[in-house]
């Protein structure tokens, strides 16, 4: 027999209550959730289109791997954990227009120990993993139910190896919060993940684990975290951005869209195509990690940076800053488009240069881009797209 725990519609079974109006959350001290996106005027607008576009089809649990939760921090034992953990993902869900499924959870009786783990852009069914492993479970998922059972515990002597990351000590302090010991004995006692006395573990500079023990849990618990974290390669996220300026004179009509996807995109290119004067740019990819910023500087011309007339150098024509946050199945992202305008001094004759920045934030659905029009004072318009897109280290595709 085991404790049933339905977390699908209960919102007393809440443990931590994320908010919605900024990035920090009320909490209790079972567990923090951190960073999560505040609902922004541009967001409640995309429900809302959403919703009068009809209901989106509802994610299949297989699709949960790919489902990226808030920042969590968790110190709890395991049930208590799973709640949080459900309560992220229902008003992650609720941020993002998409449909909850209702979750069944059964956890055996007992299993009161402390887990005490930071997850930061983790996939829920990876999360799902970790919480078990630092529990001493097993667990698999049937359908909408997940069933955790304690791992076999005979007393056996017992020596394995197991390839691991090479910063997999590194991974493991990261889990467990910053100022952990990077090694991995003090870091999985950090996590809450108890070892016997006579488990022994150490690695190699070629990421090779070895773990001697005489309890087999240990052993598996241990493989259980190498296995999800080696699962989870490095990324980084590249941004594509093209613009496109409008004259005063065009009777182009923008969509009330705030992202396109891919059909959108080719279709929207084609009806530019057949709009005369329209200037379309094409600009180098930015790259930056998950959760930080970035900006970068270009100029269209091959002189630009150079001095002009003998003065200072020409600042750059544009500058883009970029800040983005995986959450769901898309990204929050941040974009500032700043342009350099250059004239002439009436008094010194010197060339004068200053900027004007168009700043866009909205949440993209993964494979869609962003889409802004901005209406200038002259009657203009200056049209962004920007395409996120999740790289591995070699600069691939991973999605």
């Amino acid at each position: 027999a085991g404790i049933f725990l339905w977390l699908g519609n209960r919102e007393d079974a809440r443990i931590g209550e994320i908010s919605a109006n900024g990035r920090k959350s009320k909490t209790d001290r079972n567990g923090a959730a951190e960073n999560f996106p505040a609902e922004s005027p541009r967001h409640r607008t995309m429900s809302a289109n959403r919703d009068q576009a009809g209901p989106r089809t509802p994610h299949s649990p297989a699709r949960l791997k790919d489902f990226i939760l808030p920042n969590l921090t968790i110190q709890s034992d395991l049930r208590t954990a799973l709640r949080l953990l459900d309560t992220a993902y229902r008003d992650t869900c609720r941020m993002t227009g998409d449909t909850p499924l209702s979750l069944k959870f059964i956890v055996p009786p007992g299993n009161g120990g402390t887990i005490r783990i930071r997850l930061k852009g983790k996939s829920f069914s990876s999360s799902i993993n970790l919480l078990a492993a630092l529990a001493g479970m097993k667990v698999s998922r049937e359908g909408l139910e997940y069933r955790f059972e304690p791992l076999a515990d005979d007393r056996a002597v017992a020596k394995t190896k197991i390839q691991v990351p090479p910063d997999f000590a590194g991974q493991l302090g990261n889990l467990a919060g910053a100022g952990t010991s990077q090694t991995i004995g003090p870091a999985l006692a950090a996590l809450g993940l108890t070892l016997d006395p006579s488990t022994r573990v150490g690695i190699s500079p070629s990421g090779e684990l070895t773990v001697e023990t005489d309890r087999p849990a240990d052993m598996a618990a241990i493989a259980a975290l190498a296995r999800e974290l080696g699962n989870e390669p490095p990324f980084m996220l590249k941004f594509k951005t093209m613009t496109l300026n409008l004259a005063a004179d065009s009777d182009w009509k923008a969509p009330a869209l705030t992202e396109m996807d891919g059909g959108q995109v080719r279709a929207f290119l084609r009806e530019m195509a057949s709009i005369q004067g329209t200037e379309l740019t094409t600009w180098p990819s930015v790259t930056m990690r998950n959760g930080e910023s970035t900006s970068a500087d270009f100029s269209r011309e091959s002189s630009a940076g150079k001095a002009a007339d003998g003065g200072d150098p020409r600042p750059p024509d544009v500058t883009f800053g970029v800040a983005a946050d995986l959450y769901g199945f898309g990204q929050s992202v941040k974009f500032d488009c700043s342009d350099t305008h250059a004239g002439i001094d009436d008094l010194t004759g010197k060339p004068l240069f200053w900027k004007s920045t168009a700043s866009v934030q909205s949440y993209i659905s993964q494979g869609n881009s962003l889409f802004h029009v901005e209406d200038r004072a002259d009657g203009s318009k200056r049209i962004l797209l920007v395409t996120p897109q999740k790289i591995d280290a070699s600069g691939r595709p991973m999605q």
